[in-house]
C-alpha cells in the first residue's frame, strides 16, 4: 500500500496572495517593516512586478522577510533590480 503524500509546505508552493493585491501590498511593507524608500520604489511599478516582487505570483520569492534575512529593504531593492 502505498503512503500518503504529506501535503506540500507552502512555500515550495509559491504564495499566490490574498486576491487583494492592495492589501497584500500594505501587509508585505508593514510585516517587513520596509521605509519609506523601498516601499516608494515598490508602488512604482507594475502590479504584476509587484507581485514577483513581493513573492505572491507563484513564483520563489518568499513574502515574509523580517527574520529570514538581514535587511528586507535590500533583499526587495535586489528583487526590483532584477525585474
Amino acid at each position: 500500500p502505498t503512503r500518503p503524500k504529506s501535503p506540500p509546505r507552502l512555500q515550495q508552493l509559491g504564495n499566490h496572495g490574498s486576491g487583494d493585491h492592495a492589501a497584500d501590498l500594505e501587509e508585505f511593507c508593514s510585516v517587513n517593516m520596509l521605509d519609506s524608500r523601498t516601499v516608494d520604489a515598490l508602488q512604482a511599478l507594475s502590479e504584476s512586478q509587484q507581485k514577483k516582487v513581493m513573492g505572491t505570483d507563484g513564483g520563489a520569492n518568499s513574502f515574509t522577510l523580517k527574520d529570514k534575512v538581514n535587511n528586507p529593504n535590500a533583499v526587495v531593492m535586489s528583487r526590483i533590480r532584477k525585474l
